[in-house]
C-alpha cells in the first residue's frame, strides 16, 4: 500500500474538476443516505453518461466504494475525503505541495508541507477509526458507524482548530492556526524535540511550569 503522499502524486493528476464534482456530491449526500443511491449523483451531477465513467474510475482509484453493489450506490471514503479536503487547500492558496510524514498515529497523521510562498508549514489528517473504517470497507457492515468516522474526524479537526485560533493570539505556545478543510488542519510549523525523547531535564519544575 503506498503512503499517503505516493498516493496523492498518483492520483491527484489523473483527476479533473468533473471528478472532484462527483466527490463533493457524495460527500454532501451522506447525510441523507446510507448508500448515495446511483441516480442521485447522476441527476446532481449534469454530466449524463460521462458521470457514469467517473464513478468507475473514482471506484477504480478507490476514493469511493459500493457496499451494496455497484448499481446500488456509493459513499466516500477516507483516501476520497482526503483528497477533496487538499483540493481545497490547494485552491485555496494554503499549500502547494505535501512532504513528508512526520508523525503518524492511530486517529491522526501529521505532514510537512509548503506554502506557495515556500513558507513550512504543517498538515494534520484526522483519522477517528481508522483500523474500524477499513473493516468496514472489507466486509460491508455497520455503514452507519462507518460514516460517522468520517464525521468524527471532521469535528475534532473543527475542534481542534478553534482551539488553536483562541489560544493562539493569547500567546501559549500552541501552533499558528493556518486553515482548516474538512477533516484537515493546517498549522505552522512548531520546531521542538517530542518530550518524551529526553532521558533528562536540567529544569523538570521549570519545564512543568511552562506546559502547564
Amino acid at each position: 500500500m503506498p503512503s499517503l503522499i505516493e498516493y496523492v502524486k498518483e492520483v491527484f493528476k489523473k483527476l479533473d474538476e468533473n471528478h472532484f464534482k462527483i466527490l463533493r456530491i457524495i460527500e454532501r449526500n451522506l447525510s441523507r443516505y446510507e448508500v448515495v443511491p446511483r441516480e442521485v449523483i447522476l441527476s446532481e451531477s449534469g454530466l449524463g453518461q460521462r458521470a457514469e465513467k467517473l464513478l468507475q474510475k473514482l471506484h477504480e482509484y478507490r476514493l469511493i466504494w459500493a457496499p451494496m453493489g455497484l448499481e446500488r450506490g456509493f459513499c466516500i471514503n477516507y483516501n476520497g475525503l482526503d483528497l477533496l479536503a487538499l483540493k481545497s487547500l490547494v485552491d485555496r492558496g494554503v499549500i502547494e505541495s505535501l512532504g513528508r510524514p512526520l508523525g503518524v498515529g492511530k486517529e491522526a497523521d501529521v505532514y510537512d508541507a509548503l506554502t506557495p510562498r515556500g513558507d513550512r508549514v504543517a498538515v494534520k489528517f484526522f483519522r477517528i477509526g481508522r483500523t474500524s473504517f477499513k473493516k468496514y470497507e472489507k466486509y460491508r457492515t455497520s455503514l452507519i458507524s462507518s460514516h460517522s468516522y468520517l464525521a468524527a474526524s471532521a469535528r475534532s479537526a473543527s475542534r481542534e482548530y478553534k482551539a488553536l485560533r483562541i489560544l493562539y493570539p493569547r500567546e501559549v505556545k500552541v501552533p499558528k492556526p493556518v486553515a482548516r478543510s474538512r477533516h484537515v488542519i493546517v498549522t505552522g510549523f512548531f520546531q521542538g524535540i517530542e518530550l518524551a525523547s529526553i532521558q533528562q531535564l536540567a529544569e523538570p519544575m521549570k519545564v512543568l511550569g511552562e506546559i502547564l
